[in-house]
Parts: structure tokens; sequence; C-alpha cells
């Protein structure tokens, strides 16, 4: 019964040290919409990625929500339009999809 009782607390005694490796805390991550982290037009699996995750990391991603002269159209002052969305729309010349 001692022995058993020894075996049992040597196993609990390794839990946290086998666990430890396993549960890492994850990252949190914030992915910005610029000019290097946006692409317009199509998926292509040829492009760099512009980050990298660990499973179980967080990511915030700002996103990119239509060409800056969509804004404009509607009236939106420039000073409201984030200036990262100009950056990113920067040699798109027309007013269609992205």
């Amino acid at each position: 019964m001692k022995a058993g009782r020894v075996a049992v607390c040597a196993v609990l005694a390794a839990l946290p040290a086998a666990a430890q490796g396993q549960t890492a805390s994850p990252r949190t991550h914030e992915l910005r919409a610029s000019a290097s982290t946006v692409h317009r037009g199509f998926f292509d699996a040829s492009l760099k990625p512009v980050l990298t995750i660990d499973s179980g990391d967080i990511v915030r991603l700002e996103t990119a929500s239509g060409n800056p002269k969509w804004f404009e159209d509607l009236g939106v002052p420039r000073e409201k339009i984030p200036p990262e969305l100009y950056a990113a729309y920067e040699g798109f010349e027309g007013r269609g999809r992205g």
C-alpha cells in the first residue's frame, strides 16, 4: 500500500513538468492594414506570408475596408479616412473592386 502511494505521488509530481512544455501562453499579434500587408485582387499561394504564428496564438486584424475614393465620393472628409488605406490603394487606378 505504501509503495502504491509513492508511485502515485511520483506520477503526480511529474505531471506539471510534463505539461509545462505543452501549455505555453498564447501570444497576441496585431496585424495592421498597410501597403506591405494588404494584397488586392486575388489569392495567390506564392505570396510570402506577412505573419507567422504558433497554434493557439491570437491575431487581431485591421482590415482595409475599401478604396478610399469610395468614401470620398460619399462625402467622408479625407482626414477621417485612415492614411494607411490610401497607402494600400496607392497606384490603383480604378474605383471598382480592389
